[in-house]
């Protein structure tokens, strides 16, 4: 209803109420609220038909974004899949070219004679160490690997020599074969292993065991009472190999137990393998050195262990082997060789050495004496050539003698170091020097390292006497140390 009508109607009911009577009046209102009705009807259907109008418009413009919008999604989606498309194309096409690249490489090299000349040596890297061995774990060979063989025979040697229910760390120890064995005989084991797929695996085979502590890849310090090292050494680059036995001596606790096993003395080259696409040599089983007692013993005291027992034995007879450890012949030993093996089992194709951490391998840092260490004070008696000597009447009783040379069990240390070959001839002391002692009776008799007089070179001397690992067998009342 405009504003002016109103008004207008307004004026016009005012003047019509004047010339009426009273009578009237209530006809008029009831005229009135009829027109007002009316006319707010009419306004209401105005407002209505206008917001109507304006709800059909807004409807309308929306519809038309939408359908705009659509029609661009759908057109971009379009121009996406084309892309995609086009890129799938593209890298399948490189694909195949890059396969047929690589197949005719393959072919051609299968097909291109082996260099002339001489075989090339392969020279192994830790990558090429990780590719053999990965390739042979997915392959039946795995099955030749020497703890999943002899792992029962290699658990019932050691609890020769470490005592029940101890902690136990075996480094390198592949599938886990010699750890389940040790596990049940009544250890508490570890397992080092550097290859994260079998670390995996024997974690997920053996989680539920409470006595086994895990397949980890780096070790604690003091934290074993002993720990395996079963067919691995052989195995160790050189790059690598301070570095590994740096890391055993480490884990042991002081006093503790390494055993040890490797191919005694073994002809590499005898058990090389050619490869006739490449022409590179390679040894089988990726051994990178032949090992004899001498430069074994000479390596693990240069990292603080010395040696409490060692054997040749053959682990492929295992009938006479079984029937040795077993037997009462053990702890005396049925053959004798020299100061370095306590046991030669025909056919001796494995050495077995079982050795005590005895200092701890501080790397190039200098070294301390072991705790319990008794000092030896001079002055010292010089004896024939470069060698001196003193008396150890406290301990007189541990000597060697003619009929016990190699009765005792004394290391002596120069600056914290254990020196040279224990038990030694005396004429070779004299002559030969070089650290080289022994103790016979209540005398020692020793040459410093570089063959210099022990009472003016400025370096301090002491010894520790050690106590023998469990059951270690001895011949003749024991051979002591040797060459460790």
């Amino acid at each position: 209803m405009k504003i002016g009508r109103v008004r207008a109607w307004w004026r016009s009911l005012k003047f019509r109420i004047r010339g009426v009577q009273r009578e009237d009046l209530a006809a008029l209102a009831a005229e009135v609220a009829e027109n007002f009705r009316r006319e707010l009807d009419a306004a209401q259907s105005r407002s209505a038909e206008k917001e109507r109008r304006l709800l059909e418009s807004v409807t309308a413009e929306l519809e038309a974004v939408r359908s705009k919008f659509t029609t661009e999604l759908d057109g971009t989606r379009g121009e996406f899949r084309t892309g995609v498309d086009a890129a799938r194309g593209e890298f399948t096409t490189g694909l195949d070219a890059a396969r047929s690249e690589l197949a005719a490489k393959i072919e051609a090299l299968r097909l291109q004679p082996a260099p002339a000349g001489p075989p090339r040596r392969l020279d192994w890297t830790p990558q090429l160490v990780a590719r053999f061995w990965d390739g042979v774990g997915a392959t039946r060979l795995n099955e030749l690997s020497f703890s999943k063989m002899i792992h029962g025979d290699i658990a019932t040697l050691f609890r020769r020599f470490v005592e029940h229910g101890s902690r136990i760390l075996d480094f390198g120890g592949g599938d886990g074969a010699l750890v389940r064995t040790l596990i049940d005989a009544g250890h508490t084991c570890a397992l080092h292993e550097p290859s994260p797929r079998r670390r995996e695996q024997l974690e997920a085979d053996l989680s539920g065991n409470a006595r086994f502590l895990g397949a980890i890849a780096h070790v604690g310090a003091n934290k074993f009472d002993a720990v395996t090292m079963c067919e691995v050494i052989e195995h160790v680059l050189d790059c690598d190999l301070d570095n590994v036995l740096q890391a055993i001596n480490h884990a042991l606790k002081p006093g503790g137990i390494l055993f040890l096993t490797t191919p005694y003395a073994e002809d590499l080259e005898l058990n090389q393998t050619y490869c006739p696409v490449s022409g590179v040599m390679f040894h089988r089983w990726q051994h990178v050195r032949s090992i004899t007692p001498e430069t074994l013993l000479r390596l693990l005291r240069r990292h603080g262990f010395l040696r409490e027992w060692l054997g040749l034995v053959s682990f492929s007879h295992r009938e006479s082997f079984v029937e040795w450890v077993n037997s009462a012949e053990f702890a005396t030993g049925p053959h004798k060789r020299d100061g370095y093996v306590d046991l030669i089992l025909p056919p001796h194709e494995n050495l077995v050495l079982v050795c005590r951490k005895i200092v701890d391998d501080v790397g190039s840092s200098p070294a301390l004496s072991p705790v319990g260490a008794t000092p030896i004070e001079g002055p010292f008696v010089q004896g024939k050539g470069v060698s001196y000597f003193t008396h150890l009447p406290e301990i007189a009783g541990a000597g060697d003698d003619a009929s016990n040379p190699y009765r005792s069990r004394v290391v002596l240390f120069e600056n914290g170091y254990p020196l040279g070959s224990p038990h030694a001839i005396h004429d070779d002391i004299a002559s030969q020097g070089g650290g080289a002692y022994s103790h016979w009776g209540d005398t020692l008799l020793f040459s410093a390292t570089d063959n210099s007089d022990p009472n003016t070179n400025g370096r301090s001397y002491s010894f520790i006497l050690l106590t023998p690992a469990v059951n270690v067998p001895r011949n003749g009342g024991g051979h002591g140390e040797q060459g460790a």
